[in-house]
């Protein structure tokens, strides 16, 4: 059985709606957020094996998988999985919980 590492965290800023963040795609932010986890974990993408993403609002151009489309818009390779959680009120916790074990997660 190999290792498996949660390298590093990293969420977007909060805003409101109709201000500053308005103006962005969620894909595009999210994809930001991604780049920003893995430059900060010093970690080349092509050694992910799995991603995560979450969004409190799963409608319009978040109804997809946006964690998926976020990694694919920034360059990253299409041999990481990736799946997204809703993330309200710490439902995402116990889903990291379930898949730590197996994968190597970017969250």
């Amino acid at each position: 059985m190999e290792d498996v590492f949660i390298v590093g965290a990293a969420r977007s800023p909060i805003g409101k709606r109709g201000k500053g963040l308005a103006g962005l795609m969620p894909a595009d932010l999210l994809g930001k957020v991604q780049r920003g986890a893995l430059e900060r974990a010093g970690v080349d993408a092509a050694n992910v094996g799995q991603v995560v993403g979450g969004c409190v609002s799963q409608i319009n151009q978040q109804s997809f998988n946006i964690t998926r489309v976020a990694w694919l818009s920034q360059g990253f390779g299409m041999n990481s999985a990736s799946y997204r959680t809703t993330s309200v009120s710490g439902a995402a916790a116990p889903v990291m919980a379930r898949k730590a074990p197996s994968t190597i997660d970017l969250a």
